[in-house]
């Protein structure tokens, strides 16, 4: 665990972190550091979840810049929406309660053909990118927004939002999140080789139509 701020770079999109954290293993919900299991929790656990967004929005405020004119929460995930409680927007309020700014309402999901929203589809010369849109039905002309997010993995949500709020007159746009995730290069030569040798089990079974060791 590396305390932050971090500071992330996607294309022109500037965000800042409190925490990073490395996953134990990629593409499962097992991690390395006691918060990050704690992040888990609180995403499945909604009485729990509640409770320690408040207190994390405590450390979060410092990270907020001055001067903002309101915080918005990025969309509910698929599983978010079927549990019924959005760990992110939690957060979020808390964070517009200790600031004394307002939230927007949600952010969400532009319903356009039937792709999940967390899709990852590929666009020649442009890098990957989410099978769908997000939008926003404020007016924002002139206000500096703040989107506030849970935890920060490729970026491509982050973007999408941010392009949501300037594309409904947001002026500026400053994300903050929780935690971001470590870039796995940054893992010890031994462990990448043992990230890739599960990936290629995990790909392997997926073909065969088989279960896939859980490690």
């Amino acid at each position: 665990m590396r305390e932050g701020p971090l500071v992330i770079r996607r294309g022109a999109l500037v965000a800042r972190a409190l925490l990073g954290y490395v996953p134990r293993r990629r593409g499962a919900r097992h991690f390395a550091s006691n918060l990050s299991r704690a992040l888990w929790l609180a995403k499945v656990l909604p009485e729990y979840g509640a409770t320690w967004a408040w207190d994390r929005a405590e450390d979060l405020l410092p990270l907020v810049p001055e001067g903002i004119n309101g915080v918005a929460c990025p969309p509910a995930s698929r599983e978010g929406t079927a549990r019924g409680f959005h760990f992110a927007r939690e957060l979020t309020l808390a964070v517009a309660t200790g600031r004394g700014v307002p939230i927007l309402r949600p952010l969400r999901w532009l319903d356009e053909g039937a792709e999940s929203p967390k899709e990852i589809v590929h666009q020649a010369g442009k890098g990957r990118a989410l099978a769908r849109r997000v939008v926003c039905n404020e007016d924002l002309a002139g206000k500096r927004m703040c989107p506030i997010g849970d935890l920060f993995t490729t970026g491509i949500t982050a973007e999408l939002c941010a392009q949501a709020l300037a594309a409904a007159g947001a002026e500026r746009v400053d994300l903050v999140c929780l935690f971001r995730t470590e870039p796995t290069s940054r893992r010890p030569r031994e462990e990448r080789a043992r990230i890739r040798e599960r990936a290629e089990v995990r790909a392997a079974a997926h073909q065969a139509h088989t279960p896939c060791c859980p490690w």
